[in-house]
């Protein structure tokens, strides 16, 4: 539904960062899971 799931960063040889990000049901962000800093989760209030 128009949500970023997947972002990468290259150069000609090597991958240089990749991201995924994850969402709860209702469109809320859950997650980022990045190549170099690893998990983020989010939690609602």
């Amino acid at each position: 539904m128009g949500r970023l799931a997947r972002q990468s960063l290259r150069t000609q040889h090597t991958d240089v960062l990749e991201r995924t990000f994850g969402y709860q049901a209702d469109g809320s962000p859950l997650s980022i899971d990045d190549s170099h800093t690893g998990r983020r989760t989010y939690t609602g209030s």
